[in-house]
């Protein structure tokens, strides 16, 4: 649906060293901020970042992040990207 912010996994399936997770729509930028406790990176820059768990804060992965905002991005809206290891 228009408006709703989609989290998925972009690099398929199975077994691989890293994989890819998109966030496109509207929230996406918020999502990252819970995800990150530091600044989104420059746009269309990848940024290595400590992923947390937005409850405990606690880290769960170290990740390359980037960030598209709206509408410089492959869809049109804020996309975020995280390559964080797969498996």
């Amino acid at each position: 649906m228009a408006g709703d912010t989609i989290i998925a996994v972009a690099s398929g399936s199975g077994i691989a060293g890293v994989a890819v997770i998109r966030v496109s729509g509207p929230a996406a930028g918020v999502v990252l901020d819970r995800l990150t406790s530091v600044p989104r990176p420059k746009p269309r820059l990848a940024a290595l970042r400590h992923l947390l768990d937005p409850a405990s804060h606690e880290i769960i992965d170290q990740a390359l992040v980037l960030w598209f905002p709206a509408p410089h991005s492959f869809t049109g809206e804020n996309v975020v990207e995280l390559h964080c290891h797969g498996s």
